[in-house]
C-alpha cells in the first residue's frame, strides 16, 4: 500500500485525463459483470471512487495546469462516436 506522501505526489503530477479514464475503465468493467480487479484484488468501484477522489482533489488544489480534459463543446452540441467493429 502507498503512503499518503506517494498519493499526494501522484495526484500532483497526473493529468485529470487520466484519472477519467481509469474511472471509467473500472465503471465499465464493473457494467460488464466484473467485480474485482484482477491486479489488485480491489473492487472496481472502490477503484472508480478513488480516482474520483483523487480527481477532486486536483481540482480544489486548482491544478488547472494538469486540466488536459479536450476542448469544451458548446452547450446543445451533439455529440456524436462512431464505433468501428
Amino acid at each position: 500500500m502507498k503512503e499518503v506522501g506517494e498519493c499526494v505526489d501522484a495526484i500532483d503530477q497526473t493529468g485529470s485525463a487520466t484519472f477519467v479514464a481509469s474511472t471509467l475503465r473500472h465503471l465499465f468493467q464493473w457494467v460488464m459483470g466484473t467485480e474485482y480487479d484482477t491486479e489488485s484484488g480491489l473492487h472496481h468501484i472502490a477503484h472508480a471512487r478513488a480516482n474520483l477522489g483523487m480527481l477532486l482533489e486536483l481540482i480544489m488544489r486548482g491544478r488547472k495546469e494538469l486540466d488536459n480534459r479536450p476542448p469544451a463543446v458548446p452547450a446543445g452540441t451533439v455529440i456524436t462516436t462512431r464505433y468501428i467493429a
